[in-house]
This record gives C-alpha cells, structure tokens and sequence, in this order.
C-alpha cells in the first residue's frame, strides 16, 4: 500500500484581501500544472482528474495555477493565480475551484469545502452541504486580465486572481502552533468552448492521493531563491 505525498507551506501573514498577489511574491507557491511521473506501465499524469483531453497543451498555456496559503490567529489565506486560455463566466457550465480542508491531515470526515464558482460573469462563494453551513465571515477579492501566453506569444489568455480569508473557527479545533499541518486540497473545474459547446476538464492539486495533501504553519516567510 502506498499514497502520492503532497506537501507545501503556509507562512504566517496577514495579506490585504484585495485580489492583488504582489505581497505573495515571497512565498514558495504550490502549482497544478501539466506534468507526468513515469508509472509502472507509462506514463502516468497524477493531476488530471477526468476529460484532460480538453486541456490544451500543444505549446499553449492552459489551466496552470500557482497556489499559495498563509494564516495568523484568526485566518487561513488562500491566493490562486490561474492562466485560462478561455475563462468562462456566464451560463450553466462555468470555470470552478473546490477548496477543501481539513482540520486533521489524513481524515477527509473532517473536511470542509468551500466552492468558488462565477455567476453571471462574477466569481461567488458557496460553502459545503446539510452537514457544512454557508461560511459565515469569509472575505474573498478577485481580478482578471488579458495578457500573451508563455509558448505561443501570440496566444491569448486570461491570468485570474482570487484572494480569500476564512476564519479559523469554520475549521473547529485548529491548533496554530508553529509545525502543526492541515489537510489541503485545491480541484479546478475548467471550462472551455469547443465550438458552439462548453467543455469541463477537471484538475486537482493532490493528484492520486487518498487523504489530500498537507500545509504545513510555519512563523517565517519562505522566500524565492
């Protein structure tokens, strides 16, 4: 029996929750990309979910996300920065990420989840189930903006932004002590046009892991080398 092992950090910090991530250029970020470990028989890509036949990566920049968290004593924080190359916000079928966290790393019984999803060209939130009320007290800011692809320059595609605040006490009983951890895990739903229809590829951070990936709280920023 073995399990994928996904780790990253969560410095403490208290951004302002503005959709801007300058503040964030000094924290390791962790990244859902288009990558691949080599499997028993092959390839194996552990971040796709279902229908990656969708993501687009002939030298094209799609769905790549760089993830970055912090907290102090009453927050967690979560920026996601992700390059779209055709961003959807209207209708049915839109672009959508899934936060999920848990106060005990290993126990998904434990965890919430939080869903950022747009509406009308907007970007909401939506918290949980029956068992998991709507998220009182969350703050969340975002942005977008056109810019060239890192392949193709001359491809068009929509980098987003999307800051959010989530009191400690929507978690229960966290303890923030420096080396302590919490489950974690980031889904992207990604919708794209193909022709007249609306696509959905999904990819989530902790590709093939049984109990989601783990942040670890650490005091002290961790800076870029």
């Amino acid at each position: 029996m073995y399990d994928t092992c996904w780790l990253t950090v969560a410095p403490y910090l208290t951004p302002a929750i503005d959709g801007e991530l300058t503040e964030w250029d000094v924290v390791q970020p962790a990244w859902m990309y288009y990558t691949y470990s080599w499997a028993r028989f092959g390839r194996s890509f552990p971040q796709f979910v279902r229908n990656g036949e969708y993501f687009k990566y002939a030298w094209r920049t799609d769905a790549r996300a760089a993830i970055f968290s912090g907290y102090d004593d009453k927050h967690l924080y979560l920026s996601v920065r992700c390059e779209d190359d055709d961003l959807v916000t209207t209708g049915n079928n839109t672009d959508m990420l899934e936060i999920k966290l848990s106060p005990e790393p290993g126990e998904k019984e434990s965890a919430r989840t939080l869903k950022l999803i747009f509406k009308n060209g907007k970007l909401t939130s939506l918290a949980g189930d029956s068992n998991n009320p709507m998220l009182d007290g969350i703050k969340m800011a975002w942005r977008q903006k056109k810019t060239t692809g890192h392949f193709v320059k001359k491809q068009q595609i929509t980098v987003w932004s999307v800051e959010v605040a989530i009191p400690l006490v929507w978690l229960g009983k966290v303890d923030v002590r420096e080396g302590n951890a919490i489950g974690f895990d980031i889904v992207w739903h990604d919708a794209d046009y193909e022709g007249e229809d609306i696509v959905t590829g999904t990819w989530q951070w902790a590709g093939n892991s049984t109990n989601f990936g783990t942040f670890f709280l650490v005091k002290n920023t961790v800076l870029l080398i």
